[in-house]
């Protein structure tokens, strides 16, 4: 236990050091401050005794007494910087030895459960930190926050994964609607060393580790939940943690399974193949050979994938509502699970910050790709366009593509904001726009952006993607199995029409003039 005094009256002692930049730390005030770290803070009063709190951060306590400059202190002593610096070279250097299975399921077939394991070997003491979060039943901050709820309304308890993406953009906007409606939101997510509790109230989100048992017991608290499976995709054992919260619901609790893809019928998430391409949900016989060597995994699984989906059948049935984003994921839902078509919620998301109608560029047009680009999204895809030496555009990535699927004749610009998409559109003179997903999305907010825009949108005739394009004037569906030739053919078509467009309106404001 570590004592740090910040000031003649007031002593910090730090607890605890999660492994993920979650600070737990006690404090108590002799007058009335702020308390924290440098991502976030809680204000203490004298009257409040020893101040239990676990806030985001890394590398600092913050310590303000009212009218005075913050105190900034450091979590580390420099032994311990030391210390820790050869702790993770030593890691780093036993990793390939000890995990060169992980290694190459995870970098070469993108294996989740091998990431989560990768993860857990890369954070020193993450499973013995596990021993150190507060049990089941004690009253932790977050414990008696959700104790104090009345009961007016449901508290939403979602839970999720650590991935970023979609699903993360549509938890985000959830937080975000409770929040503006005066209402608080609980976020459940696996964690390498159990449940990283999440509280979005009126202040900064306050953080908790805790245990599988323990995180189920917050459901408890709050006089009335309402349990959203969100997504649990790279969880040691999603399932599981579902089923342990569905044990702790009660009669005036609600359920509700969210589709954001298609974990709940096939531990490779995105229905891509062991042979890499989507599966296209065969028959039983095939599916289960499939299974057998599928190499992409989402946490602990059975030998049968027939005991996989009755096991999921078996949560999906409690549910109050199964929400789908897309007709598409209905159909493919309903063909696994047919009894429960009719109880499927079609409730596309709401996409918000869609950036402007963009004139076709007065230049070169180029080939615009919208996004994260990793396997599931096509990046071989355009590893196979990039090098084809006469395919007459150029290939701009506005986002980030997976370094196994580099090449030269690809420019990456790297992340950007939802708010810049226009912007840099304009400066790479994007001429149309290219959505390479293989797999079936339930919903791509990325297809939305690009339409938006009044380009050209070419992707493949799959899932929520080739669905919302075949629908819109300017969005082109191509066949899955189309060859590279074929798709810069096309791609180069498209291109060439925005050009001729650009052209055609160019003449047109000169004879105006």
């Amino acid at each position: 236990m570590r004592r740090i005094r910040v000031a003649p009256m007031e002593t910090i002692r730090i607890a605890t050091q999660a492994c993920d930049g979650i600070v737990s730390l006690e404090a108590q005030a002799t007058c009335p401050a702020r308390i924290g770290t440098e991502t976030a803070t809680r204000r203490v009063e004298p009257g409040d005794g020893p101040v239990r709190l676990a806030l985001p951060g890394r590398r600092h306590l913050v310590w303000q007494v009212d009218g005075a400059p913050a105190v900034t202190i450091s979590l580390y002593r420099p032994d311990q910087r030391v210390l820790g610096a050869l702790s993770a070279a030593t890691a780093l250097a036993l990793l390939p030895l000890r995990h060169a299975g992980d290694i190459a399921a995870y970098f070469l077939r993108g294996d989740s459960g091998a990431g989560t394991r990768l993860e857990r070997a890369l954070i020193p003491g993450a499973e013995a930190a596990l021993q150190n979060t507060p049990a089941a039943g004690s009253e932790t901050p977050l414990a008696v926050r959700l104790a104090g709820l009345g009961s007016a309304k449901p508290v939403p308890v979602f839970l999720g994964h650590r991935l970023g993406g979609g699903a993360e953009m549509w938890l985000a906007d959830r937080i975000a609607a409770e929040r503006a409606q005066g209402n608080v939101a609980l976020v459940l997510r696996d964690d390498p060393a159990g449940v990283l509790a999440e509280l979005h109230d009126s202040g900064p989100p306050l953080h908790q580790r805790l245990s599988r048992a323990g995180a189920a017991d917050l459901l408890s608290r709050p006089a009335r939940i309402r349990l959203i499976y969100s997504n649990l995709v790279g969880a040691a054992d999603p399932l599981g943690l579902l089923n342990d919260m569905l044990d702790r619901l009660r009669p005036q609790d609600r359920f509700e399974l969210i589709f954001h893809d298609f974990l709940p019928l096939c531990p490779s998430h995105t229905l891509i193949g062991s042979a890499g391409r989507f599966c296209g949900l065969p028959g039983p016989v095939p599916c289960q050979s499939c299974y057998r060597k599928l190499a992409v995994t989402s946490g602990a699984r059975p030998p049968r994938i027939e005991t996989w989906r009755q096991a999921w059948h078996r949560a999906a049935t409690r549910a109050d509502e199964i929400v789908v984003f897309s007709a598409d994921s209905a159909r493919r839902v309903a063909r696994v699970w047919p009894d429960l078509a009719p109880h499927l919620v079609l409730r596309p998301h709401h996409v918000g910050h869609l950036p402007p109608r963009l004139a076709p560029p007065s230049g070169p047009a180029r080939l615009g790709i919208l996004g994260r680009i990793g396997y599931a999204k096509g990046a071989a895809v355009l590893k196979a366009l990039a090098a084809l030496p006469d395919r007459g555009f150029e290939i701009v990535v506005l986002g980030e593509l997976d370094p196994a699927f580099a090449h030269p004749g690809m420019t990456v610009h790297g992340r950007y904001r939802r708010d810049e998409i226009a912007t840099l559109s304009a400066s790479h003179t994007i001429g149309a726009w290219f959505v390479p997903a293989i797999w079936p999305e339930t919903f791509s907010y990325t297809v939305h952006e690009c339409l938006a825009t009044g380009l050209p949108v070419l992707t493949f005739d799959i899932g929520a993607q080739g669905e919302t394009a075949a629908a819109r004037p300017n969005g082109q569906v191509l066949p899955l199995d189309a060859s590279p030739r074929d798709l810069a053919d096309r791609l180069a078509a498209a291109l060439a029409g925005t050009a001729q467009s650009s052209a055609a309106s160019s003449n047109e404001a000169q004879s105006l003039r």
